[in-house]
């Protein structure tokens, strides 16, 4: 932590006295208290009156401290905001993590009330809160009694952080807050991981500097002769996009686009045969998709190479694709690494290597772990295989079958794999085909793929479902699919709160009377929805053949997936536009 707003023991004593014996009410008397959220950590009753203060939960007595007593006006409409961008990102964990980092905030700031103030009236940017929201989080376990602003004051001398304490002591101390660090009851034994961290203070942040992601969409297109691989981006949280970029632009057939981001940088693979025979090619941009640099042949070999994906951890950048340059006829799974940011790319690794034929692969990373998928009809019938690195990609764990486990015991068509990682949790979805009827399965590792759930099936009654993609935030799992309607298809989503241990009822979110993506094809992996989060923001991407062409077409929730509006049309012209990708530039 930063700021030392501590106060002497006989001073808590006297304050502690002080609030017990007039701000003390029956329990009885806090029903009929107007509260301004929903959370299960109610808050919003401070504004109300000094009593609500005071909050019970399980006969236990806690504190919350706003000082702010007038209910009129922006500031108080600005700070109830600010104060709800806290609670809507806290309100899932433990009780005893809420209790603690509230406490921690108050005694950073005296109360959240001061903390929104100093958003507020930019007393404090973003940088700095970030540095401070994630030491309070990272340490909940402790209490140490170190002074924490002479901490800040040495770590941030180039942070004009004698202005930001001047700021702050003179116009946003509160000598009057109260805190008492008896009323918070908390286990000390609770912790949250850096990756928990991290997804949580950016979320709070978002919400507090209003940051909106900007969206990025890529897909190919037809449109001036030959496909292509186009880019299309928005700054309005998917309301507006500007006009279409040619990132390949070359005579060739550029088809099945994947992206990536990592801070500034955008990658963006595809396989093209504009030297003859497929490759995959990758093409960077520095500046957040703005400009591109020249596409780079990084396969370059003599077999068809082709449906890459990629992912990204740092300067580390991995490539997969199904290649057939070392089995004729068939098709393995390669990977290619780069350490310094896709400048260069290290040589070409096997990593199914059997002779099956493997097809189809996807790549999550987390840290050091890296994990493949892919469909493989190595043991006679078609599965789901998975490797796992711990190296960073170095060297791979000999292909495991996880779809072996399901209710149609391996005797059917288990194909196009989609993959999460969160934190120690990977989720791997797949469609399969038991008694001649597609339907979506879901399988969940939670010690980093070491061993995997068994299959559950989340597309219900819904048969003849394929072309499965999976996203996550939380506990919140979103499974996104085709479903093929006599006469129509449609996406559909379902979605879990709690880490994918149930699903609720699947959604239609297409619903139009058109073919959204070839679901006919139940091969064909160019046609799989985009599915992407960003805080309440959900993104569902697909191609649709509505219009009577095929178009890219984008459908949004707002509220996690509770609902969807209307999906809008945004490649809109006179080509084929296919194989959406979404990804998201903070």
């Amino acid at each position: 932590m930063y700021l030392n707003k501590h106060i002497s023991k006989n001073t808590a004593l006297i304050l502690l006295i002080v609030i017990t014996t007039t701000l003390l009410i029956p329990f009885s008397s806090l029903s009929n208290t107007v509260h301004a959220s929903n959370s299960k950590y109610e808050y919003g009753s401070s504004y109300n009156s000094s009593n609500d203060n005071i909050y019970y939960e399980d006969g236990k007595q806690y504190y919350y401290h706003y000082p702010l007593k007038d209910k009129t006006g922006s500031l108080y409409d600005q700070l109830q905001n600010c104060e709800d961008c806290f609670f809507s990102q806290l309100e899932k964990l433990d009780k005893n993590i809420v209790h603690k980092i509230l406490y921690s905030i108050d005694k950073e700031f005296k109360d959240l009330g001061n903390l929104c103030k100093l958003v507020i009236n930019e007393k404090i940017d973003r940088d700095t809160l970030e540095q401070i929201l994630i030491e309070i989080l990272t340490n909940l376990g402790y209490d140490s009694d170190y002074n924490y602003e002479d901490s800040y004051n040495n770590n941030n001398n180039n942070n004009n952080n004698n202005n930001y304490n001047n700021n702050y002591n003179n116009n946003y101390k509160d000598d009057n807050s109260r805190y008492n660090e008896n009323a918070y009851e908390y286990d000390y034994s609770y912790t949250l991981d850096e990756q928990t961290i991290k997804q949580i203070v950016d979320r709070i942040l978002d919400c507090l500097f209003e940051q909106i992601a900007e969206l990025l969409v890529v897909w190919n297109d037809d449109t001036f002769g030959n496909f292509d691989i186009f880019l299309a981006k928005s700054t309005d949280g998917g309301e507006t996009f500007g006009t279409p970029e040619n990132i390949s632009n070359n005579p060739g057939a550029s088809v099945v686009p994947a992206v990536i981001i990592e801070g500034n940088n955008v990658y963006i693979v595809w396989h093209d045969d504009t030297f003859g025979n497929f490759d995959i090619f990758l093409a960077k941009s520095t500046d957040g998709g703005e400009t591109f640099g020249t596409p780079e042949n990084i396969s370059n070999n003599e077999g068809f190479s082709g449906f890459p994906q990629i992912a990204v951890n740092g300067n580390n950048v991995y490539v997969v694709w199904h290649d057939g340059t070392d089995t004729p006829g068939s098709r393995e799974i390669f990977i290619a690494k780069s350490t310094d940011g896709g400048e260069t790319f290290s040589t070409l690794e096997n990593i199914s290597n059997n002779e099956g034929l493997s097809l189809f692969p996807q790549i999550a990373v987390n840290d050091n772990n890296v994990y493949v998928v892919w469909s493989d009809d190595t043991d006679g019938f078609d599965n789901i295989f998975i490797a796992r690195s711990i190296d960073g990609g170095d060297t791979f764990s000999t292909p495991e079958n996880i779809s072996n486990k399901s209710l149609s015991n391996n005797a059917s068509f288990s194909y196009q794999p989609s993959i999460i990682v969160n934190g120690d949790t990977v989720y791997v979805v797949w469609h399969e085909d038991p008694l001649g009827k597609r339907t979506i399965f879901i399988s969940k590792s939670t010690d980093k793929g070491e061993t995997f759930s068994t299959p559950e099936n989340i597309s219900e009654k819904f048969d003849f479902s394929s072309k499965s993609a999976i996203a996550i935030e939380g506990d919140n799992v979103y499974v996104t699919w085709i479903v093929d309607i006599p006469d129509n298809n449609d996406v559909f989503i379902a979605k879990s709160t709690d880490g994918g241990e149930t699903f609720g009822t699947p959604e239609n979110i297409s619903n139009n009377h058109g073919f959204s993506n070839l679901a006919t094809d139940v091969v064909n992996v160019e046609f799989i929805p985009s599915i992407i989060m960003d805080g309440n923001n959900v993104y569902v991407a697909w191609t649709n053949g509505t219009p009577g062409n095929w178009e890219i077409f984008l459908a949004k929730s707002t509220d996690r997936g509770e609902t969807f509006g209307t999906p809008e049309n945004i490649s809109n012209n006179n080509g084929q536009s296919r194989e959406p990708e979404l990804a998201l530039l903070q």
